[in-house]
C-alpha cells in the first residue's frame, strides 16, 4: 500500500509534468541517472546503493517504510551481500516535473546468478521518484519495489 506522502508527491509529479521543454530534455539525463545507479550497484553494491539515495531518502518493500542511509544501509546490506548474485534493473520511462527538481522512473528488477544471465531467480516492478540536488545531480528520494508473482 502507498502512503500518504507518497502519493501527494505522485499527484504532485503527474500535475506538474506538463509537456515543458526543460522538463522533456531531462528525461534523458534522469534514465541515464537510473541506469548508472544499476551500473554502480553492480559494481560497488550496497554503498553504491545507499549513495544514490538523498540522505533523507526513503526505500519502501514489503517489510515496510525505510528512511534514512542507515536504514537502508542495514535493509539492503543482505541483500546485495552475495557476490555471487546480481540485483539488476532498467528503466523503461521517466516523467521530469515542470519545475525541473522531481522525476520519477519506472522500470523492471531482477535478481539473477551473475555467471549466468538466464537464472532469472526474481523479478518484479519498481518506480523511483528522483530530486534534484543543488549539483544538478538526481538522488532518489523514494524507492518502491514489488516482485512479480
Amino acid at each position: 500500500m502507498i502512503g500518504p506522502r507518497v502519493l501527494v508527491a505522485l499527484l504532485l509529479l503527474a500535475g506538474g509534468a506538463r509537456n515543458s521543454l526543460t522538463a522533456q530534455s531531462a528525461v534523458p539525463q534522469l534514465l541515464k541517472a537510473d541506469r548508472d545507479f544499476a551500473a554502480a550497484v553492480a559494481s560497488h553494491g550496497v554503498d553504491a546503493w545507499v549513495a544514490a539515495f538523498a540522505s533523507d531518502g526513503i526505500q519502501i518493500d514489503e517489510s515496510g517504510v525505510i528512511q534514512g542511509s542507515d536504514a537502508i544501509r542495514r535493509l539492503m546490506t543482505g541483500a546485495l551481500a552475495d557476490p555471487k548474485v546480481l540485483l539488476d534493473w532498467q528503466p523503461v520511462s521517466a516523467v521530469v516535473s515542470s519545475s525541473n527538481d522531481l522525476g520519477y522512473t519506472i522500470g523492471k528488477w531482477q535478481v539473477r546468478i551473475r555467471a549466468r544471465p538466464d537464472s532469472v531467480l526474481s523479478h518484479g516492478n519498481y518506480l523511483t521518484i528522483w530530486r534534484k540536488q543543488a549539483d544538478g545531480s538526481w538522488k532518489a528520494a523514494v524507492d518502491i519495489g514489488n516482485p512479480e508473482k
